[in-house]
């Protein structure tokens, strides 16, 4: 029985239908258009969990449905893509966005039925905008909005005083047996991103746990999320990188269980090179001073295991320039000059450790003790060191001008590093007899794995079919992917060898019969296994034994002292003649990539002056 049918929402949208019905099986099967429909009536639905507000947003989607169709895969499916766009959703009484972008849209869906599946091969989220806060007693601004259980009442419907007595377990309403964790509980509802790509987005985040309080923003958000499953043992992973006013980088890296982040997350994230002016919740809190001037580093990882958190975090302040004084009843008993001669090392950095450990259920952080060092100073005179007499005219120490820092296998100048390279060539313009030197170095170990992964990486994508700029980063692979995993067994038999494959696979295989016959009572060696471990491995040894160009490294380093120059020259506007590029040079085990910078004197030619010029 053909059927087609359509409406307009008055609230806003359209929907189109065109299906073939069999009311005697019964069965559907159906293409569905959903043009734009509107999500604010579907508010209601939000407000028995959530005390937000949905002040915008519409949703489409098109691809096709079927109940119970013939040769059907499962009961009920749903195959297409969706658009939701201009959504914004607001905490009460507030015009600030807590959750909001301008597209979240996939042209690849699969959802169905008995059997379950939600699956999802790539998501894009454009201009994401929302709030990250911790607030003074340490809970969250996300964590807030939800509403929590009613209290468990008695048998008699009272609430339970302080004098009554803790409730057997006889005495239990069958509700509240349902609610205890010891109960066993249904399986999960299969779902599967594979892949989710975040582009020019947004994220507040503020830290008011703090006095005075800190705050900030991040901007042009971009990076993805790779392996999102509810698979009880999987591990997303996080990569996502922003920037923080004008020379300031943000970093988010990790591994989390996205459906149950309070059994395992392993996230870092990092703020660098931010400006302190008049924003001095650190200092406030560990010192006792305002920061009139000066940069901060934040280095926060956070660790949680079992409902249980711990965070190894690190807090850098860089030339800092004191205001006036902050009450803080943690704030060091010492006089403010010595304290400062304590933290401050040679290149005026203060490096302050704060580890933080609580309760999920119960958010009570416990703060460290203040840990401070002393570095040795390791240039005697100011005067023999050119790079801090440069320092000097810009008004502080420039012990830092003399290396400008990459990450490895890369030759991209950071804001930070930019940041550097605008200051040294002022510097260089009021010094015109000065030449500057750079000369490219690379880490023989972690620029040779750095470029060795970026290799495979565009190896096995491009045995996807997929072409790739010379050069491109194709991005982190996705090995719970079926089509990566075929690209990378085809990639591993061709370098390696099919037998080798074959053998991987075959103890792989007895690996996870074996796994799957135990019992796994939360031991992590006594069974539970990435779902993916033989594809990683397999990329792992393709890495480790691939080869790189007899000059591979040589021409990073290269490249590296190309992009200073270009940079000096362009942006910070220094002659050409004024600087000099010198062959690459391998560094220690254990530094850190970088351009070196050198002085040295420019030869100038002066012209005698003739009897005829005037004075």
């Amino acid at each position: 029985m053909p059927t087609e049918l359509s409406f307009d929402i008055q609230e806003g949208g359209r929907l189109e239908l065109r299906s073939s019905i069999n009311p005697l099986k019964p069965s559907v099967q159906a293409g569905i258009d959903v043009k734009a429909l509107s999500l604010l009536p579907f508010e209601a639905y939000i407000k028995p969990h959530a005390d937000l507000h949905l002040a915008s947003g519409t949703i489409s989607t098109k691809g096709e449905f079927g109940y119970q169709v013939e040769d059907g895969s499962a009961k009920l499916s749903y195959t297409g893509g969706f658009d939701v766009s201009a959504l914004q959703i607001l905490p009460p009484e507030s015009d600030e966005t807590l959750l909001g972008w301008e597209n979240l849209a996939t042209s690849d869906l699969k959802f169905q039925l008995e059997p379950n599946l939600l699956e999802i091969t790539d998501l894009k989220l454009s201009g994401l905008d929302g709030q990250f806060i911790i607030f003074e007693d340490g809970s969250l601004n996300l964590t807030q909005m939800f509403k929590k259980d009613p209290d468990m009442t008695s048998i008699s419907g009272e609430e339970p005083g302080k004098d009554q007595e803790t409730e057997s377990e006889s005495t239990k309403t069958p509700e509240k047996i349902e609610k205890d964790p010891s109960t066993p509980r249904d399986e999960a509802f299969p779902i599967y991103i594979h892949k989710i790509r975040f582009e020019d987005g947004g994220l507040f985040f503020a830290d008011y746990s703090l006095f005075p309080q800190f705050a900030t923003r991040i901007h042009q958000l971009q990076g993805s999320i790779i392996g999102m499953s509810s698979q009880p043992c999987a591990r997303a992973q996080v990569q996502l990188d922003g920037r923080v006013n004008a020379y300031g980088l943000s970093k988010i890296e990790g591994e989390i269980n996205f459906f149950d982040p309070s059994t395992y997350t392993d996230m870092a994230v990092l703020f660098r090179n931010l400006e302190m002016t008049r924003l001095t919740p650190y200092s406030g809190k560990f010192v006792g001073r305002r920061i009139d001037s000066g940069k901060l580093t934040l280095d926060l990882k956070y660790d949680i295991e079992d409902r249980k958190l711990k965070g190894d975090n690190q807090i850098i302040v860089e030339q800092i320039e004191l205001g006036e004084k902050v009450e803080s009843p943690d704030a060091v008993s010492l006089p403010l000059n010595l304290a400062i001669a304590i933290l401050e090392d040679t290149n005026g950095v203060i490096d302050i450790g704060l580890p933080v450990s609580g309760d999920l259920d119960d958010p009570k952080f416990s703060y460290g003790q203040l840990i401070w060092k002393a570095f040795v100073n390791l240039i005697t005179k100011l005067a023999t060191a050119p790079f801090r007499a440069l320092g000097a005219m810009l008004g502080g120490d420039a012990g830092t001008l003399d290396a400008i820092i990459f990450e490895r296998g890369s030759a991209e100048i950071l804001p930070p590093e930019a940041e550097k390279l605008v200051k040294l060539a002022g510097a260089l313009q009021s010094q015109p007899n000065l030449k500057l030197i750079a000369q490219g170095r690379f880490n023989q170990e972690t620029d040779g794995q750095a470029l060795k992964e970026l290799q495979v990486r565009r190896q096995v994508v491009q045995r996807q079919g997929i072409e790739l700029a010379p050069g491109e980063d194709p991005g982190l692979l996705d090995f719970g992917n079926p089509t990566i995993q075929t690209a990378l067994e085809l990639t591993f038999s061709e370098q390696i060898g099919p037998e080798d494959l074959s053998k991987r696979k075959e103890q792989a295989e007895i690996k996870s019969n074996k796994v799957a016959g135990q019992t796994v009572e939360g031991d992590q060696e006594s069974g539970v296994q990435d779902p993916a471990a033989m594809w990683i491995e397999l990329f792992q040894t393709l890495v480790a034994e691939a080869q790189l160009a007899e000059t591979a490294l040589e021409q990073l380093a290269d490249t590296r002292a190309s992009a200073v120059l270009e940079t000096l020259q362009g942006t910070a506007g220094l002659p050409q003649h004024r600087i000099m590029l010198k062959p690459a040079k391998v560094l220690k085990p254990g530094k850190t990539p970088r351009v070196k910078m050198m002085l040295e004197p420019m030869k100038v030619k002066r012209v005698k002056k003739s009897e005829s010029d005037p004075e």
